[in-house]
């Protein structure tokens, strides 16, 4: 068993979610941190703002894992289809 399933969007979203988070908070990007007040920046466009703050950025990425295992889940479900339907071809050869 690993640690990611192809049939569930929703559990590897998650869990790919927390892995991000945990590395943006902890290689704190500078687009997004400022080391020299050392905090996260907030959202603006004013000197030493964001509009990539850490709340945008990690909606943002849980919005894009799940659309993309969403899809990922959808192919694997084709992909068992296409496979039967061959199976069943060859069946009738």
């Amino acid at each position: 068993m690993s640690i990611l399933e192809a049939t569930k969007p929703l559990y590897n979203t998650v869990i790919i979610y927390i892995f991000s988070m945990f590395l943006i908070i902890y290689y704190k990007p500078n687009i997004m941190y400022s080391h020299k007040h050392k905090k996260f920046k907030q959202f603006g466009v004013d000197h030493n703002r964001t509009i990539f703050t850490l709340p945008i950025v990690s909606i943002l990425i849980a919005i894009i894992l799940y659309l993309f295992f969403s899809y990922l889940e959808k192919l694997h479900i084709l992909q068992k289809k296409y496979d039967s339907i061959v199976q069943q071809i060859n069946k009738i050869n």
